[in-house]
């Protein structure tokens, strides 16, 4: 963490030195609307299972360099809060699990112009995801000792691991004096949500993202 944070200063004292020469910074954030996650469950025995957790809030934060009206380069930070879904594992135990993630990424844009201030976009990012995933076990099954099974299981644990992250952006800009507006989609892989060696009660997940993104810049 501490080498991701000396990253992000370097970048955004780099960043503001460019500015003085020529091009133009800028701050920014983009909202994930109508945000969904693929959580992709691979058992044990090499099946795989899909699942969908939806859920409409998400966003970054970032400060960009334009080099000219094609190229940009931009440091952001990616946060998508707690998506939660239901999966059922052998022997009637049921899964409630809850995952969350903050992800630094490097991206970069290539704008182009139509007309003076209209643009479409196309870019990608690449980084590390600290994911935070959070399951409460129970058993669900027909046993007599119920009661005693769910007393036995541990039934919230969290996990926290970090894994490389990738996203692709696609879209539409315009532009407005040194305001810009921009709306498009959003495609992320964001590794695995879990690194339990023991692997007990569940088997790791991994998460990709779609996104519809609308975004603000603003210049200086």
């Amino acid at each position: 963490m501490k080498k991701i944070n000396k990253l992000i200063l370097t970048l955004s004292i780099s960043m503001l030195a460019l500015n003085q020469a020529h091009g133009s910074t800028y701050i920014g954030g983009d909202f994930f609307g109508m945000a969904t996650q693929d959580i992709d469950h691979k058992k044990k025995d090499g099946t795989n299972r899909k699942y969908t957790a939806n859920n409409s809030i998400g966003g970054s934060l970032g400060i960009g360099y334009e080099f000219n009206n094609n190229l940009a380069l931009e440091l952001g930070v990616n946060y998508q809060p707690d998506r939660k879904f239901i999966y059922n594992s052998s022997a009637g135990l049921e899964h409630k699990q809850s995952v969350s993630l903050v992800a630094p990424m490097i991206k970069a844009y290539y704008n182009y112009y139509f007309s003076d201030n209209m643009k479409l976009y196309v870019g990608a990012g690449v980084g590390m995801s600290f994911v935070n995933s959070e399951r409460e076990t129970s058993y669900k099954g027909n046993s007599k000792d119920k009661t005693a099974i769910n007393n036995n299981i541990n039934k919230k644990k969290k996990i926290d691991t970090n894994h490389i992250a990738g996203a692709g952006y696609v879209g539409f800009g315009k532009k407005i004096n040194n305001i810009a507006f921009d709306i498009g989609y959003s495609y992320g892989y964001y590794g695995k949500s879990s690194d339990d060696a023991n692997q007990k009660y569940v088997s790791p997940l991994e998460i990709y993202s779609h996104s519809v993104v609308a975004g603000i810049k603003f210049y200086f």
